[in-house]
C-alpha cells in the first residue's frame, strides 16, 4: 500500500467510526477508490469518488445516447436488434467497472398525447432496464425513468428532429 493510500485511510478512519463502516482501498480499472465495508465507493459532499492513488475526487462514468427509429418497435417497448446490440456493449462496459448505479431515461417525440408519451417512455425505460438486468446488471443499482416528450433535443416539426427526440439515455457511475 502506498504512502498516499496509508495517509488517506488514516485521514478517513475517524469518519468510518462515526458512520460505523470500515474504509478500505477498492481496486478499480485504472485507479483505486476508497470503499466502505459493504464495497460501496466512498463519495464526498459533491457526490465525487475519493481516488486513492492521487487523493483527488474523480469517478469513472459512462454516458450513452441512442436515438432513431431502430430502437423499439413502433408504438411498443419491444427492443429491436439494433438497440440490443448497443445495450450488449453498455452492459459489457458497465460490468467492467465497479458501478454504483445505472440510470436509464427514455424519451419520445411529440406525436400523440403527452400522457400517452409519458407511459410509452416509461415502458421503454423499463424494457431497457429489464434487458440490462438480463445481461447481469444488479437490479438494485439500476433506475428507469420515462421522460415523455418534455425534453426534446431537436425540433418536433421534422422527421429528422423527431428521430433525435426518440431516444434512450444511459448514465453509468
Amino acid at each position: 500500500m502506498s504512502q498516499v493510500n496509508k495517509k488517506l485511510i488514516a485521514m478517513m478512519a475517524p469518519l468510518s467510526l462515526v458512520a460505523a463502516v470500515a474504509i478500505t482501498p477498492l481496486s478499480a480499472s485504472a485507479a483505486e477508490y476508497l470503499s466502505d465495508s459493504q464495497g460501496e465507493v466512498v463519495v464526498n459532499n459533491y457526490d465525487e469518488c475519493w481516488e486513492v492513488s492521487y487523493g483527488l475526487p474523480t469517478c469513472h462514468e459512462l454516458n450513452f445516447v441512442f436515438s432513431g427509429t431502430g430502437l423499439f418497435d413502433f408504438d411498443k417497448a419491444t427492443i429491436r436488434p439494433e438497440l440490443a446490440t448497443q445495450l450488449d456493449e453498455v452492459a459489457r462496459q458497465a460490468m467492467g467497472m465497479n458501478y454504483s448505479r445505472i440510470d436509464v431515461a427514455a424519451h419520445t417525440d411529440s406525436k400523440g398525447s403527452e400522457e400517452y408519451n409519458m407511459g410509452l417512455s416509461d415502458r421503454r425505460a423499463r424494457s431497457t432496464v429489464d434487458y440490462l438486468v438480463g445481461l447481469g446488471a444488479d437490479p438494485s443499482k439500476i433506475n428507469a425513468t420515462g421522460m415523455g416528450e418534455g425534453n426534446p433535443v431537436a425540433t418536433n416539426e421534422t422527421d429528422a428532429g423527431r428521430q433525435l427526440n426518440r431516444r434512450v439515455e444511459i448514465h453509468v457511475e
